[in-house]
């Protein structure tokens, strides 16, 4: 059995791990959801043309303090509609998708980077020196879905 390729959403301020809070992250994916539907933090996510439910599983901390640590994903998912949402978060805060199997860790909003913790001596590289800059959700979607047709949703 294959395994899913993971990747991961991270949110940083100051040289540090911040939590996502849910007055924000869940507007970013506004209207494709109907909110968290389970105690275990599970928001199901539909999107035009495509069968596929994709679901956010925020955890338990989600449902009872309103806070997500990281957003862990489960790759391929291939709805464009998903990458311009997370294209969104990355821009307006401060948010790293980190996906280590060959894609690469992106952001989009231009001061991320000096947002990230330095886990580097100095004169050796640090994590916000493998960032990539993804400027265009349509680059995003290019790169996850391997196409760049998007119908502005």
């Amino acid at each position: 059995m294959a395994t899913v390729p993971p990747a991961t959403l991270q949110r940083y301020l100051n040289g540090r791990f911040v939590s996502f809070h849910l007055s924000r992250l869940l507007p970013a994916f506004d209207p494709f959801h109907s909110g968290i539907v389970d105690s275990s933090g599970t928001v199901p996510l539909r999107f035009p043309g495509f069968d596929e439910t994709y679901e956010l599983r925020l955890g338990p901390s989600a449902s009872s303090s309103g806070v997500v640590f990281t957003l862990n994903l489960q790759l391929p998912i291939l709805a464009p509609g998903f990458w311009f949402c997370i294209h969104c978060l990355m821009r307006d805060d401060y948010v790293a998708l980190l996906s280590p199997t060959g894609h690469g860790i992106f952001y989009s909003h231009p001061d991320t980077p000096r947002h990230v913790p330095d886990f580097g001596d100095s004169g050796t590289a640090t994590f916000a020196d493998a960032m990539t800059r993804v400027e265009h959700a349509e680059d995003l979607i290019a790169r996850f879905t391997g196409t760049s047709n998007f119908e502005g949703q």
